[in-house]
C-alpha cells in the first residue's frame, strides 16, 4: 500500500486574508472591496484597494510563473522588462517566453487631465511636507533601491501645477480665518498681530515673508505675503550671457521674473505688512485697526506715516514676549559692561552668589508673568513689576515687599522664618542693574503692554514653514510660495484640510493617506489644545470697545488715574522701539 501523498495546503479564504491584514496593521480595519466603510473622525475612508506599495520584481516574476498565458494558454514563463520610466512610475512588460505575448502592467495611474504620475505627484508633495526637498527624496530612492524621481525641469514644473491648487485651498482657509474673526470680535475692526521672517539670518536675506494672524481664541493665519529680490531663472541664465547672447535676451524677455522687491532686506516686514494693511479693505472690507508688534522693526511707524485707512490711525500693542525678553537684553547688557568692574561690596557684579543668568532669565520670566496677570490694570501691572527687584534688593535688616503680594511672597506669608540672604542679590548688583528695571518697569513704559498682546501664533507659523522649507537650504521662490501654502492650511486647520488637497489633485485621498492624517492630527491637536486651553486671566475684551481703560490709581482722591484724568488711552510706539531687524533671531 502505497504512502499517502501530503496534502495541498488549504488556500486561504478572503475572509482570513483580511483577517490577517487586521492583526498585522495597526490602522483601522477595512474590507478589500470596493465599500468605503464610515469613520467618525472623517466620514468616509478611501478603501485599502486604493493604496500603492513598493514590490520586489522577483516577486512579480514568481506570481506570474503561478499563471496561465492568456495567448498561448501554458503555464508563464517569462521575463519582465520596463518598457518607459517617469520618475518614480514605471511601464512593466511581462513577455511569455513561448508566444512572446506581452502583458502590460503601469505601476502607477495616470492623474485625470493630465499626463502625470500620481505617485510622483504624491512623492512631490511628502518631499515639500517633510521639507526634503528633491534632492532629499533622491537619496532616498537611493536608499529604497527604487528608481529616483523625475528630473528637475519635470519637477519644476510639477511644483508650478501643486502651486495654483494649493494656493486655492490656502485661500480657502484664510477666507474662513477671517470670517471666524469677525463673527468673534462682531466687529468688521479686527485687532491682529503682525512679524516677518527671513529665509536666512542677517541683513542680506533674498527672501523674507511676513504675515498676520488673528486674536480670535484660535489664532489663525488670515494674509501672508512674499518679498523676492533674486530670481533664480535670472542667475541661471547668466550661464548663456556671453556664449549665447541672443537666446539670453528672448529669456529675459519672456520669463516670470520672480523679483518683487527692491530695498534692504530689514525693511521688507514693514513694507509687506503695510500693503497687507491696505489691500484688505478691497479684499474683505475688514480694517486692522489694532496692530499687535514687537517694536524691533519700523513696521508702526509706517503705518501711521502712511495710514492705510481714512480718519483712522492704526493704534500699536507691544508684544508681551518681546517687552519682558528687553528686560534680559538690557541686562545682560550692563553685566557685560561692567563684568570687569569692582562695586561698592569689592566685589564683582558676576560669580556664585552674585548676579548669574539664571536670575537675569527669572526677571524675564516673572515680568512676563506680571504683565498678563494683570491685563487691563496699570496699577497692579506696576506693582508686580516693581515687586521683582525690591524682592530681590530686599535684606534681613531691610525688607522691601511693599509691592509684593501674600499669595506668593514668603516673606509676608511669615516673616520670622524667611531668610532673604537664601533669595535675595547683593544690592551693590541690584543697584548697578537698576536702570534697567526704571526704564521697563515704570508705568509710563507699561501702559504700552497694559492690554498684553503677542505674536507667538506667527511665530509658531514662522515655525512651521521653515520646517517645509528649511532655512539650510537653497529654495527658490516656488518652493518658499508652496512652503507657505502648507504652512497656512496646517497651521489654520491642521492636517486634516489636506484631504481636500488630495481629494482635488487624484479623486480620492487613499486609504493609507487618510489613516496617516487622522493620526497626525490626533497628536498635534493635543498638543494645540495644551497651549491653548491655558487659563487667560483677566482678558480684556479689545474686538469690542477697541479702547482701555487705566485703571484708577491709588492716591488719587477722586478715584481716577492722575495721569490720565480717566480719559481712554490710546497705545503709540515710540522712535526708541523702531529698528530693524535681520530676522527672527535677532533676540
Amino acid at each position: 500500500m502505497g504512502s499517502k501523498s501530503k496534502a495541498k495546503p488549504r488556500p486561504r479564504s478572503r475572509k482570513r486574508l483580511v483577517s490577517s491584514f487586521r492583526r498585522t496593521t495597526t490602522l483601522p480595519p477595512t474590507t478589500l472591496n470596493n465599500t468605503e466603510p464610515n469613520d467618525n473622525n472623517s466620514g468616509k475612508n478611501d478603501d485599502y484597494i486604493n493604496t500603492n506599495s513598493i514590490i520586489d520584481k522577483a516577486n512579480l516574476i514568481n506570481l506570474m510563473e503561478n499563471t496561465i498565458c492568456i495567448n498561448c494558454h501554458k503555464q508563464w514563463l517569462g521575463s519582465i522588462q520596463c518598457r518607459k520610466r517617469e520618475g518614480l512610475s514605471e511601464s512593466l512588460e511581462f513577455i511569455c517566453s513561448y508566444c512572446e505575448h506581452a502583458v502590460k502592467l503601469p505601476t502607477s495611474k495616470q492623474q485625470t487631465m493630465t499626463q502625470r504620475r500620481e505617485i510622483n505627484i504624491r512623492a512631490q508633495l511628502g518631499a515639500h511636507l517633510t521639507g526634503i526637498g528633491r534632492s532629499g527624496l533622491e537619496k532616498l530612492c537611493v536608499a529604497l533601491n527604487i528608481p529616483p524621481p523625475i528630473d528637475e525641469d519635470h519637477y519644476t514644473a510639477t511644483d508650478a501645477y501643486l502651486l495654483d491648487i494649493i494656493q486655492i485651498h490656502q485661500q480657502n482657509s484664510m477666507d474662513l480665518a477671517v470670517k471666524e474673526a469677525v463673527q468673534e470680535a462682531s466687529s468688521t475692526n479686527l485687532t491682529v498681530s503682525g512679524d516677518g521672517s527671513w529665509i536666512t539670518r542677517g541683513h542680506s536675506s533674498a527672501h523674507g515673508i511676513a504675515d498676520i494672524c488673528s486674536t480670535t481664541q484660535r489664532p489663525k493665519v488670515i494674509d501672508v505675503e512674499r518679498s523676492s529680490k533674486e530670481c533664480s531663472q535670472c542667475i541661471g541664465a547668466q550661464s548663456i550671457r556671453k556664449s549665447n547672447t541672443e537666446k539670453y535676451e528672448i529669456f529675459m524677455r519672456s520669463h516670470q521674473c520672480e523679483v518683487n522687491y527692491a530695498g534692504s532686506s530689514g525693511s521688507m516686514e514693514r513694507t509687506l505688512i503695510k500693503d497687507m494693511f491696505k489691500r484688505f479693505i478691497s479684499k474683505y472690507n475688514v480694517q486692522y485697526h489694532y496692530y499687535i508688534g514687537d517694536g524691533n522693526a519700523k513696521v508702526h511707524k509706517a503705518l501711521l506715516d502712511d495710514p492705510p485707512y481714512e480718519n483712522v490711525e492704526v493704534q500699536k500693542i507691544e508684544d508681551v514676549n518681546h517687552y519682558s525678553k528687553r528686560l534680559s537684553n538690557r541686562i545682560k547688557k550692563i553685566k557685560t559692561q561692567n563684568k570687569n568692574k569692582i562695586l561698592q561690596d569689592g566685589l564683582k557684579i558676576g560669580g556664585a552668589g552674585r548676579l548669574t543668568d539664571q536670575h537675569i532669565l527669572k526677571f524675564k520670566m516673572y515680568l512676563g508673568k506680571a504683565i498678563r496677570e494683570n491685563l487691563g490694570n496699570l496699577t497692579n501691572m506696576y506693582h508686580s513689576a516693581q515687586a521683582i527687584f525690591y524682592n530681590y534688593y530686599s535684606t534681613d535688616q531691610d525688607p522691601q515687599h511693599q509691592f509684593c503680594d501674600p499669595k506668593w511672597c514668603k516673606y509676608l506669608q511669615d516673616s520670622d522664618t524667611y531668610d532673604h540672604g537664601q533669595h535675595s542679590i547683593p544690592r551693590a548688583c541690584m543697584d548697578i542693574v537698576k536702570p534697567a528695571f526704571d526704564e521697563l518697569c515704570s508705568k509710563e513704559a507699561l501702559k504700552k503692554v497694559v492690554r498684553g498682546g503677542s505674536q507667538n501664533p506667527n511665530e509658531t507659523f514662522h515655525g512651521i514653514l521653515w520646517h517645509l522649507v528649511p532655512k539650510h537650504r537653497y529654495a527658490s521662490d516656488l518652493m518658499i510660495d508652496i512652503g507657505v501654502g502648507l504652512a497656512v492650511i496646517l497651521y489654520n486647520d491642521g492636517y486634516k484640510k489636506l484631504r481636500d488637497l488630495f481629494q482635488q489633485l487624484f479623486n480620492s485621498c487613499g486609504y493609507y493617506t487618510n489613516h496617516g492624517i487622522i493620526a497626525l492630527d490626533t497628536s498635534k491637536e493635543g498638543d494645540r489644545q495644551k497651549f491653548f486651553g491655558r487659563k487667560r486671566t483677566q482678558k480684556v475684551n479689545e474686538q469690542q470697545t477697541h479702547k482701555i481703560f487705566l485703571d484708577n490709581d491709588d492716591n488719587s482722591s477722586n478715584g481716577e488715574d492722575d495721569e490720565s484724568d480717566g480719559y481712554l488711552y490710546s497705545i503709540r510706539s515710540s522712535d526708541e522701539d523702531a529698528y530693524e531687524p535681520g530676522g527672527d533671531d535677532l533676540y
